[in-house]
C-alpha cells in the first residue's frame, strides 16, 4: 500500500496540533498557580515588610495572569508565549535568587522548574531556546550554591533567624509540591492522548477488518505489497434480491437504500456466524466465498447452509417489512484466484471460471430455488436433497 504525500502533510499537521493543544493546556495551567504562589509570597514579603521582593513578585503574579488572558483569548500563538512565559519565570526567579534572597532562604531552589517547565511550554520547534533558558537558570543556581557561604544579594533582605528555617522548608515543599503537581497533570493529558491514540487505532483496525479478512489484513500490515493466492478448491455463492428494482422504483432513494441495507444487514450476521467471507455487493447482487482466505473441507456444504439461511433471513425481512422480495441463488465450485486489488478504496476479490460459472448459475437461476453446478452437487449429494433440471445453455 502506498500513502499519498498529501496524507503526510495531513497526519504531520494533525500531530502539530494535538501537540499544541496539550502545550497550551499546560502552559495555561503554569501560569494560573505561578499566578498564584508569586501573589502569595508577594504576601507574605508584606507581611514581614519587605516591599520591594513583595512589590516585584506581584508585578510578575500580574504578569502571569495577563498571560493566562492571552493565551484563552488567542491573542499570541501559543509558541511565543511559551518563550516569553519561561523569560518571565527567569528573570523573576533569578531576580529573587540574586538581588534579594539569601542563599539560607532556599529561594533559589525555584531556578529548579525553569529546566522541567521549559520541556513542557516550550515547543519542540524552539528547542534552542529552552536550552538556553535552562542553561541560564541551571548556572545560576550552580553558583549561588557554590558560593552560598559568601554570596550576598545585591538588595540583601534579612530575614529574622527564626524564620529562615520555615521559609526554607516551605519554599522546598512548594517547589516538590509545584513540580509534582504540573507533571501529574501533564501525565494525565499524555495518558489521555494515548488513549485516543489507542481509540483511533482500534477504529482503524475494526474499519480495516470490515474491508479484509483478517488474515490479509495482517500480511497487509506486516508489508506484503502484492497479495495474490491460488487457491486450488472453493465455492463462490452469487444472490440477486428479485422483484428490488420493481419496488425500488416505487419509493424515495432512503426507503431504498435502507431496505437494501436492512437485507444486507442480517446477511452479513448469518455469512458471521457460518466463518464465510463475504465478498462484496454488486447493486441489489450479493457475493459470498467459501474456503478462502483459508481453505476448508466443507466449503461446498458450508455454503449451501448459508443459501437456506439466506432465505430464511428474506422471509422474515419481507414479514416484518411488508415486502414481497424473493433471492435467486447460484453457487460453483473449483479453483479460483483471490487478492487485494488497488492502493485507494482497495478489495479482496476473487477470479476465475468458477467465479464466472457460480454467476451464471444465479442468473439462470429460479426464484426462491438454489442453482447449483455438478461439482457443487458431488460434493453435497451425501448431505443434500437435489433435482435436475432441463438442459439450459450457459454462456
Amino acid at each position: 500500500m502506498s500513502i499519498s504525500p498529501q496524507s503526510v502533510v495531513s497526519k504531520n499537521a494533525l500531530l502539530l496540533e494535538q501537540g499544541s493543544i496539550q502545550q497550551k493546556e499546560a502552559t495555561v495551567t503554569i501560569l494560573k498557580y505561578g499566578a498564584l504562589i508569586s501573589f502569595l509570597y508577594s504576601l507574605l514579603y508584606f507581611f514581614l515588610s519587605f516591599e520591594a521582593p513583595g512589590v516585584f513578585n506581584l508585578v510578575f503574579s500580574i504578569l502571569y495572569m495577563g498571560g493566562f488572558l492571552v493565551i484563552k483569548k488567542d491573542l499570541l500563538s501559543i509558541r511565543i508565549m511559551g518563550i516569553i512565559f519561561m523569560l518571565s519565570a527567569l528573570i523573576q526567579l533569578g531576580g529573587l535568587s540574586y538581588l534579594f534572597m539569601y542563599p539560607e532562604t532556599g529561594i533559589q531552589f525555584f531556578l529548579l522548574v525553569i529546566p522541567f517547565f521549559s520541556i513542557i511550554t516550550i515547543s519542540r520547534r524552539d528547542t534552542i531556546w529552552a536550552f538556553l533558558i535552562s542553561a541560564v537558570g541551571s548556572g545560576l543556581l550552580v553558583y549561588i550554591e557554590l558560593y552560598s557561604d559568601t554570596f550576598v544579594p545585591r538588595i540583601g533582605v534579612s530575614f529574622p533567624k527564626e524564620f529562615i528555617s520555615v521559609i526554607r522548608g516551605g519554599s522546598i515543599l512548594v517547589i516538590i509540591i509545584f513540580v509534582v503537581g504540573i507533571f501529574w497533570f501533564y501525565y494525565q493529558q499524555l495518558l489521555a492522548a494515548r488513549q485516543e491514540v489507542l481509540r483511533s487505532y482500534e477504529q482503524s483496525e475494526q474499519l480495516l477488518l470490515n474491508i479484509l479478512p483478517e488474515s490479509i489484513a495482517e500480511r497487509l500490515k506486516n508489508g506484503e505489497k502484492t497479495i495474490a493466492d491460488d487457491i486450488e478448491e472453493a465455492s463462490v455463492l452469487f444472490c440477486d434480491l428479485v422483484g428490488f428494482t420493481t419496488i425500488a422504483s416505487t419509493q424515495t432513494a432512503q426507503e431504498t437504500v435502507e431496505m437494501l441495507n436492512g437485507v444486507f444487514v442480517e446477511f452479513d450476521e448469518a455469512i458471521e456466524e457460518r466463518g464465510l467471507e463475504k465478498i462484496k455487493t454488486i447493486g441489489d447482487a450479493y457475493m459470498v466465498a467459501s474456503g478462502v482466505p483459508n481453505t476448508r473441507p466443507d466449503h461446498a456444504k458450508q455454503l449451501i447452509l448459508l443459501a437456506q439461511d439466506l432465505f430464511a433471513v428474506l422471509q422474515e425481512f419481507n414479514k416484518h417489512h411488508n415486502y414481497d422480495l424473493a433471492l435467486r441463488i447460484g453457487i460453483n465450485s473449483g479453483p479460483i484466484t483471490a487478492g487485494v486489488i488497488g492502493t485507494r478504496k482497495f478489495s479482496y476479490d476473487v477470479w476465475g471460471d468458477t467465479v464466472n460459472v457460480a454467476s451464471r448459475m444465479e442468473s439462470t437461476g429460479i426464484p426462491g430455488r438454489i442453482h447449483v453446478s455438478q461439482s457443487i452437487f458431488e460434493a453435497t449429494k451425501d448431505d443434500f436433497e437435489f433435482e435436475e433440471r432441463e438442459a439450459i445453455t450457459v454462456k
